[in-house]
């Protein structure tokens, strides 16, 4: 690294560059720069586990993790909502959605939802699960819509996480 060849030669350094001087003071070495072309990377120079782990990593989908990590309580009443919805039940408005694991799926190119009926309380105890999280920490009305979007798709989703983040208890003090 040339920068650091350069150092040796200083007569002056200011505080960060002395403190590291000071701290590559401590190990014996010594620092010879050699031009990019004239050198040659050899084996040695590459870790070949991380290669290794690299091509090894196992590729999933984004949808599968969605639906497997998505508690079977809430799948549970998520099918149930869909058996109660007029909507769901007539075949002429699913046409456009995809069915997985008993769950319908909105995919719109790389991305894809899981399509939540028209039921309050199931819309807010999703919008309660994202909100509250504590990786989350309370976000605001667009961060939770954005959150929510993420998994689900309802229509109004948008006013829904803002109605339920103004009646956040936490997030109106």
């Amino acid at each position: 690294h040339k920068p650091l060849t350069f150092l040796q030669s200083v007569p002056t350094l200011n505080r960060r560059q002395a403190r590291w001087m000071e701290y590559l003071a401590r190990f014996d070495c010594t620092w010879e720069h050699i031009a990019g072309k004239i050198n040659i990377a050899d084996a040695l120079s590459r870790h070949p586990s991380l290669h290794a782990a690299i091509l090894a990593a196992p590729v999933r989908r984004t949808q599968d993790k969605r639906l497997s990590s998505l508690s079977s309580d809430l799948a549970a009443r998520l099918k149930s909502a869909y058996a109660r919805d007029p909507w769901f039940i007539d075949q002429n408005n699913v046409g456009h959605l995809s069915m997985q694991n008993g769950l319908w799926i909105w995919k719109e190119g790389l991305t894809s939802q899981i399509v939540v009926p028209n039921d309050d309380s199931l819309r807010r105890d999703i919008l309660s699960r994202i909100h509250e999280d504590p990786l989350a920490g309370h976000p605001g009305c667009t961060r939770t819509a954005e959150l929510v979007r993420r998994s689900f798709w309802w229509p109004r989703l948008a006013k829904d996480a803002e109605n339920f983040v103004q009646t956040c208890d936490l997030c109106q003090r």
